[in-house]
C-alpha cells in the first residue's frame, strides 16, 4: 500500500495546555513511524483569503471566523506549528472548509502520489477529522485513524467518535499498534 500520514488543523500556536503539548507530541512520533516506515507525510490546515471572501454568511461555522477576521493567510493564527517535525519534502494543505478535501487539492494530489492509504491525524475529531475520513472513505481510500493524535474539545464526542463512528469508516488504532502493522 501506498500511505500518506496527514495531520490536520494542528494549534499553530501552541496554548501549554496538556491537550496540546500531548497531541504535538503524539503528532511528532506518528511523524518519525512515518518517516521510518517511508512514509509521506502531510498538513493540512484551514486558512482564508484577505476578506475571507471563500466564506458564505449561510456558513454557521466560519463566518465567526470571517466576523473575527481570523485564520488568514498569512498571519500566526493560519501558519502551520513550527513545534511540530516538518521537512521541505512534506506535503502542505491549504483547507477553506472542514475536510481537508474541500477546496483544497489534496485529492488531485493523492490521485497524482497513487496514494490507496490515508492515515489521519489532529485537532477537532468531530470536524476535520471526522469530515475528512468520510470524505476519504467516499474516495476508496483505506483509512486509519490514530487515536492518540486526535482532540476534541469535549471528551465525551471524543469517544463516541473513536469507539462508535469512526470505525464505520477507518480503521481506529493508536500511533504504536500502526507502528507495528507495519512491521508485519
Amino acid at each position: 500500500m501506498n500511505s500518506l500520514l496527514l495531520l490536520l488543523d494542528l494549534p499553530s500556536q501552541i496554548q501549554n495546555s496538556d491537550t496540546d503539548v500531548r497531541l504535538i507530541a503524539a503528532a511528532n512520533g506518528a511523524i518519525g513511524v512515518a518517516r521510518s516506515a517511508g512514509i509521506s507525510v502531510g498538513f493540512a490546515r484551514v486558512a482564508f483569503r484577505a476578506g475571507h471572501p471563500e466564506v458564505s454568511p449561510r456558513n454557521t461555522l466560519f463566518r465567526g471566523v470571517a466576523a473575527a477576521d481570523s485564520l488568514v493567510e498569512g498571519r500566526p493564527d493560519s501558519e502551520y506549528n513550527s513545534a511540530i517535525d516538518t521537512q521541505a519534502t512534506d506535503l502542505l494543505v491549504t483547507k477553506r472548509r472542514v475536510s481537508a478535501f474541500s477546496g483544497s487539492d489534496l485529492g488531485t494530489i493523492i490521485r497524482a502520489r497513487d496514494v490507496d492509504r490515508l492515515v489521519v491525524g489532529g485537532t477537532w475529531t468531530r470536524g476535520a477529522v471526522l469530515s475528512t475520513v468520510c470524505s476519504a472513505a467516499d474516495l476508496d481510500l483505506e483509512v486509519v485513524v490514530l487515536d492518540d493524535v486526535t482532540s476534541d474539545p469535549d471528551p465525551v464526542v471524543q469517544d463516541a467518535l473513536l469507539n462508535s463512528i469512526l470505525p464505520l469508516y477507518a480503521s481506529v488504532m493508536s500511533t504504536m499498534a500502526w507502528a507495528e502493522s507495519l512491521a508485519d
